[in-house]
């Protein structure tokens, strides 16, 4: 099973229907996303990008 991971698109998330994940990218400018084989390695690469993303809001104020 594949593991669609979005980070930029016109939905995030994690996809498993290879129609929903091109769906969340279809159109969008510049999308970020990873395909993995394991659920747990498309968990962590969103994570990294939400705390990384919290990370640098904090350091605006």
């Amino acid at each position: 099973m594949k593991f669609y991971a979005v980070r930029k698109g016109n939905k995030k998330g994690i996809f498993t229907e290879t129609k929903e994940f091109k769906e969340s990218i279809n159109g969008y400018e510049n999308p970020e996303y990873k395909i993995f084989k394991s659920e747990k390695d498309a968990e962590m690469y969103i994570a990294r990008f939400l705390q990384s993303r919290r990370m640098n809001e904090k350091s605006y104020h």
